[in-house]
């Protein structure tokens, strides 16, 4: 039975030429042109074969120590195969969400985030995040026990400071609730236009405004079917109630 050694990967010829050419200061994109590599990726991922990876602070390829030499289990879920395809197909995100029907390589990406996966500028893939995950509030969903699990002696308290604190904003609605109502349920499209009844004689003023304006006024007075006079009527004693002569208005009103 013949006797299989795997061979050191810094033994390898042409291995070795793209080390010791990059200790005499080539450029990976030189070096992928040279050995006739589409481009400085697909360079990447022949050394990443070899056992190499890209030290971007030394700008040189060092061998991948492995501090667990147990063989990683293989990632079988979607999110494993993004992984997987982005290191076969020169880290083309697009050709990647398009093998695995997504949208488009934005709609992966966000898939990928909820999956706890970052990109990665130095691997130009996707990594698992250490630590705390931060899951869409639509994507976070308890079971019956979890809920259950939370509820604890100090919940009557928060209850209670959470009740004492918005109590002020529920007597303020519950005392304004007709206004609120009708200024909720007011549609300004379909809402009453109050018609006031005014002492005095017709007469006649010009005021300049912009055309812009005007154009407004004459197209709601035809819509609507009202006069132009009753527009200006209705606007001018609103803009007086509002802004500082609600008294003078009372006392023409007579109310």
């Amino acid at each position: 039975m013949t006797e299989v050694v795997e061979q050191n990967p810094l033994e390898d010829e042409r291995v070795r030429l793209i080390l010791d050419s990059m200790s005499e200061g080539k450029t990976r994109d030189q070096l992928a042109e040279q050995l006739n590599h589409k481009n400085y990726k697909t360079l990447d991922i022949y050394m990443r074969r070899k056992g190499f990876t890209w030290d971007k602070q030394d700008m040189t390829y060092k061998l991948k120590v492995d501090e667990d030499t147990t063989p990683p289990s293989i990632d079988r879920t979607k999110a494993g195969k993004v992984v997987m395809l982005l290191n076969d197909e020169e880290h083309n995100v697009r050709t990647v969400a398009q093998k695995l029907r997504f949208p488009d390589h934005l709609e992966m990406a966000n898939y990928m985030k909820g999956q706890g996966y970052e990109w990665s500028e130095d691997q130009e893939n996707y990594i698992k995040r250490i630590g705390k995950v931060e899951h869409p509030a639509e994507d976070i969903k308890f079971s019956e026990d979890e809920r259950t699990k939370n509820v604890g002696v100090d919940a009557p308290v928060l209850e209670q400071s959470t009740m004492d604190r918005y109590a002020s904003l529920l007597h303020f609605l519950e005392q304004n609730e007709d206004q609120l109502v009708e200024l909720l349920s007011t549609n300004p499209s379909s809402a009453k236009l109050p018609r006031y009844t005014l002492p005095g004689a017709a007469a006649t003023k010009t005021v300049q405004m912009m055309s812009s304006l005007k154009e407004v006024v004459s197209a709601y007075s035809q819509e609507y079917n009202i006069s132009q006079r009753e527009v200006f009527e209705v606007a001018l004693i609103e803009f007086f109630e509002k802004y500082g002569y609600s008294h003078q208005v009372d006392v023409l009103l007579k109310r």
